[in-house]
């Protein structure tokens, strides 16, 4: 004899809202690959398959929609960052086109260098250069460990830094990223 299970009122609807926001989200998708050209090269391009993960840096959150992964290329075994943006809340494909968009043309040695995207209805991914030094609440929390406190000199060095960054960023791109510990990145050179 065969079951019959009967989905009741609710699933329906839930099913009915998660199918309505999914043709949205593709919706949006199939907006964007005519709307900017320049663009078409990450829009439904999956790049998963030449990427592994090495650290998780920032697991997926349920309320957040975002991860950050320290990632290494399969083909020559470059590491580098992985940021993916997921659907959740009002999260749109021309959302993260637009991250992408500012990040891509920055070019200042104290921002970290786009190296490439995709974006699909479920998910965007941005790849950033790996800052080898960590941030500086890694920083701050190896010199309180270590017993020592940071040097005057150090301060001023990185509060220069972050305030050529922050201006290259406000003279004709806007980006709205918040200026916290854990996201000012440090590099050997």
């Amino acid at each position: 004899m065969r079951s019959s299970k009967k989905s009741s009122p609710s699933d329906r609807a839930r099913r009915e809202v998660e199918s309505e926001a999914f043709r949205a989200r593709l919706q949006s998708v199939q907006a964007l690959e005519g709307a900017y050209p320049e663009f078409e090269e990450i829009v439904h391009h999956n790049l998963e398959h030449k990427y592994d993960v090495v650290v998780e840096l920032v697991p997926q959150a349920p309320a957040c929609g975002k991860s950050v992964d320290l990632v290494k290329r399969k083909k020559d075994g470059y590491v580098c960052v992985r940021k993916c943006f997921y659907v959740w809340g009002k999260a749109k494909p021309w959302r993260w086109l637009r991250e992408v968009k500012v990040v891509r043309v920055m070019d200042h040695p104290n921002v970290e260098k786009y190296l490439e995207a995709s974006i699909s209805p479920h998910k965007g991914e941005l790849f950033l250069e790996y800052c080898d030094l960590g941030n500086l609440a890694y920083f701050k929390q190896w010199m309180a460990s270590a017993g020592k406190s940071i040097p005057e000199s150090f301060l001023w060095h990185v509060f220069r830094q972050l305030i050529r960054a922050l201006a290259y960023m406000h003279t004709g791109l806007r980006n709205d990223r918040e200026i916290v510990n854990d996201n000012v990145p440090d590099k050997r050179n």
